[in-house]
């Protein structure tokens, strides 16, 4: 539609490499240099261009190709094709669980009924406003429920929530005192090489681990803000979105850290984009209209593509 909006011209930076085939041509940014590419075809075909500028190229899934989605609303049993789910239809009866959502409503109108086991991986997927951030902002304390009951077997001092735009919410003077926020200066003192090391596992550059956050990269802030999150050993993980605005070598380091402590963690994960975690999820969830519509357990196959 704003194509058709001619003749006014468009500048549009993004990382979604669908949006960029609209374009008329496309240029590429690195290390501060603009180069001039070529036709969307042209650059997004060219399997090498797109690893060295960290491009979603051609030969990663095309998710929107898989009709996942016209599957989960479907009323029938769900056996995808491509990922083998099947539909799990008792929702409230998980053995030993975690979280338990017994008709808890908020005042946004969304309601959820349901468990998760302890170590369980949860994707939940659906349209924008269907209530999926309010689920994560339930669990993390940020919005209160209206009726029902909510409970959660841990401390829930020992949940985390990680946001779509991590810079919004790092509040530490340098990413050191981001991630060692809550130690005092003789323990900062005495493990300070111990505690450098485990920051630049997660690949922050040595240089940067004494900057300030707001001179990070958006990529770079969301390694920053899971660094963080794990230093204080949570037992629940929740990701609202967290690869959004993030390049294709960005999406694959995350995701690398994420699927190295999934086994020890129980996670909620927020995403349009299934295919980015279906190799790590157990259970998918698809929220709409406020409403837990569907639960599906995936099967091995899945991980397997």
């Amino acid at each position: 539609q704003v194509k058709a909006e001619k003749p006014f011209g468009q500048l549009w930076i993004t990382h979604n490499p669908q949006l960029a085939r609209y374009a008329d041509e496309v240029f590429l940014l690195k290390d501060s240099y603009l180069k001039e590419a070529g036709s969307p075809n042209k650059v997004l075909n060219d399997i090498n261009l797109c690893q060295e500028y960290g491009i979603q190229g051609p030969t990663e899934m095309d998710f929107d190709k898989l009709s996942l989605y016209n599957n989960l609303y479907s009323n029938k049993e769900v056996i995808c094709p491509t990922f083998d789910m099947e539909h799990q239809c008792n929702m409230t009866t998980d053995a030993n669980p975690i979280i338990i959502w017994e008709d808890v409503c908020y005042a946004n109108g969304v309601t959820v009924s349901g468990s998760i086991k302890k170590g369980e991986f949860i994707g939940i997927v659906g349209p924008s406003g269907a209530g999926k951030t309010t689920i994560l902002e339930g669990l993390a304390g940020l919005r209160r429920h209206i009726y029902g009951k909510l409970t959660i077997t841990v401390d829930a001092g020992i949940i985390r929530l990680i946001q779509q735009e991590a810079g919004e919410y790092l509040i530490g003077r340098s990413v050191y005192d981001e991630v060692f926020y809550t130690l005092g200066k003789k323990d900062r003192m005495k493990y300070r090489k111990a505690q450098e090391e485990y920051i630049r596992n997660f690949g922050i550059p040595e240089s940067k681990i004494y900057s300030s956050p707001e001179q990070l990269s958006g990529g770079e802030r969301q390694k920053v803000a899971l660094c963080a999150a794990l230093e204080s050993s949570p037992e629940i993980l929740l990701f609202d979105e967290p690869l959004l605005g993030l390049d294709s070598r960005g999406r694959r380091d995350f995701l690398k850290h994420l699927s190295s402590f999934k086994e020890r963690r129980t996670i909620l994960y927020v995403t349009h984009n299934l295919e980015e975690i279906i190799r790590l999820v157990d259970r998918v969830w698809l929220i709409d209209e406020g409403k837990l519509i569907r639960d599906l357990w995936i099967q091995g196959k899945a991980r397997g593509l």
